[in-house]
């Protein structure tokens, strides 16, 4: 989903496995059942203030998010990248959240004006 107004809201609330999931240029994503993303996830160019996926467990290849206005990304249930994951030129983020995250099969990249008021919680 890409090319999108800036006021379009995402709603993907039963959707639980896709193969692949990249946003760009939407106002809001919501993914309260999203468990598996077989492949790539990335969300690109969004101003919404926060983003939360509750019960995603795995991303078989890379997980991105860049260029967003979030202030907190969540993924309280993540274990398992099976590629990179990369967290670019995010201006407002506060926090990182992923404290199940067990496997990054890639590289990890966390880019732009992080200061010490960043949090990245990975246990």
């Amino acid at each position: 989903m890409s090319a999108n107004g800036l006021n379009l809201e995402i709603d993907l609330t039963n959707l639980t496995n896709v193969a692949n999931l990249t946003v760009r240029n939407a106002s809001r994503l919501s993914v309260p059942l999203l468990s598996e993303v077989e492949a790539s996830f990335g969300i690109y160019a969004a101003p919404f203030p926060s983003f939360d996926a509750p019960v995603l467990a795995t991303v078989g290849a890379n997980l991105a998010i860049v260029d967003t206005e979030a202030s907190d990304l969540n993924f309280s249930n993540i274990q398992t990248i099976g590629g990179g994951l990369l967290i670019s030129n995010n201006t407002n983020l506060i926090a990182i959240i992923f404290p199940g995250l067990r496997t990054v099969v890639g590289g990890i990249m966390l880019a732009g004006n992080f200061d010490s008021s960043v949090v990245f919680l990975c246990r």
